[in-house]
């Protein structure tokens, strides 16, 4: 074999051996971008749940322990970074909803729904805050459909069961779980607050009558 002959042989044997490197090299950078991005976004919602929307970008990235140019690679602009978190806190509730869906009693489902997401008010009443203004429907439609959708199934089986109003609707949920969210923000015990919407939530004829004397 001529000595080119031999050389090119040699850099095709040893081609598989540097892409594994490569492939391996990729790998450690995509775990270290990960790692990154997930310090960013838990030191942004420490961020915002105690200084509000107007935290600096450059206090996330201190806070996250990397550089601004780190975070911007990351999330390109504050309202990129605003979005990813509230997408993470409708997961959370469309996580909540997704269970209860699972549980077979209609009314033990109900009641997960709103003792669940008065705990999740209640754990993050700071962020709440920060965000209070944010459309997050608009800023992360296709979970807030999700989330509306697995609502609507546990309230329809709810209604069916007989254990919750008929009139009221996913709209109207969704808008009595805000009321829930503002009170417990406001100081409220979330576990009284959520037993006081279940109980409102009751067909009006379930609910306890006074036992005063009737008159004649």
């Amino acid at each position: 074999m001529k000595t080119g002959e031999k050389s090119a042989l040699r850099t095709v044997q040893a081609q598989p051996g540097r892409e594994a490197a490569a492939m391996g090299e990729e790998r450690s950078m995509r775990a270290d971008a990960r790692r990154n991005r997930e310090r960013v976004l838990g030191a942004a919602r420490e961020a915002f749940a105690e200084e509000g929307a107007d935290v600096q970008m450059d206090t996330v990235a201190h806070r996250a322990g990397v550089g601004v140019g780190t975070l911007y690679r990351h999330f390109p602009t504050k309202h990129a970074l605003i979005t990813e978190i509230i997408r993470q806190w409708l997961v959370d509730r469309i996580a909540i909803a997704h269970q209860a869906r699972a549980i077979d009693d209609p009314s033990a489902a109900l009641r997960f729904v709103i003792q669940q997401s008065a705990k999740n008010f209640y754990e993050h009443a700071g962020l709440r805050n920060a965000f209070a203004e944010v459309n997050g429907a608009t800023m992360c439609e296709a979970e807030s459909a999700a989330l509306r959708e697995s609502l609507e199934t546990v309230i329809r089986r709810a209604q069916g069961a007989g254990v919750i109003r008929a009139n009221i609707d996913v709209n109207g949920f969704l808008s009595l779980l805000c009321g829930l969210s503002a009170s417990i923000s406001a100081g409220a015990p979330w576990q009284c607050s959520a037993d006081v919407l279940t109980a409102g939530l009751a067909p009006e004829q379930t609910v306890g009558q006074p036992s005063g004397r009737s008159r004649a």
